[in-house]
């Protein structure tokens, strides 16, 4: 049986798997909006992903269905302009080529989820700073370096022996093999 993690512990988890998916795709949401962007306002963005960042996607925003994603599902994110200027975001879900997709509804949210609610629910699962989470203890990595070194140096060391023993025993029961019956005793 799995230990529980901690909290902190699984946050790490989730916004080092899925948290700089997450914000590439509010990035890319936010420049297509935002009439003040200098670059081209994007229509349609496609990501390529395994069935298994699909799942962590998923799982991370609470609406994963566990049933693993079978080839070429895909994970829709559609942005509505309303009539009061406001965006809103729905999430669909296509799994299968002969069926349409279907609702995706985040927790604490409605079908047509105000996009600014979109991103205050999910901000948890971006890193604040992905470097500094990712990082070891300078500790830690002091530590897996000079073990790394110490098993180097044991295994050339042992190889080192294995071949003097090898060489040794060579040289001190190397006989000649007569080659003629004139040179046998």
């Amino acid at each position: 049986m799995e230990k529980r993690k901690s909290g902190t512990e699984t946050r790490v988890r989730i916004t080092s798997k899925i948290g700089i998916l997450l914000n590439q795709i509010l990035q890319n949401i936010n420049q297509a909006i935002n009439e003040s962007t200098p670059t081209p306002h994007l229509k349609l963005i496609m990501y390529s992903a395994h069935d298994i960042t699909i799942v962590s996607l998923q799982r991370a925003m609470n609406v994963y269905g566990s049933i693993i994603p079978p080839y070429a599902s895909c994970h829709i994110f559609e942005v509505y302009q309303e009539d009061d200027e406001s965006f809103t975001l729905d999430m669909y879900f296509r799994n299968r080529s002969d069926s349409e997709a279907y609702l995706l509804t985040l927790p604490s949210c409605t079908k047509h989820c105000p996009l600014q609610d979109f991103i205050r629910i999910t901000r948890d699962l971006i890193s604040d700073n992905r470097d500094e989470e990712c990082k070891l203890s300078s500790g830690s990595v002091r530590k897996e370096v000079i073990l790394g070194v110490a098993l180097s140096v044991g295994i050339v060391l042992f190889l080192l022996l294995i071949f003097l023993c090898c060489w040794w025993n060579h040289k001190t029961h190397h006989h000649r093999v007569p080659s003629s019956s004139d040179e046998m005793p």
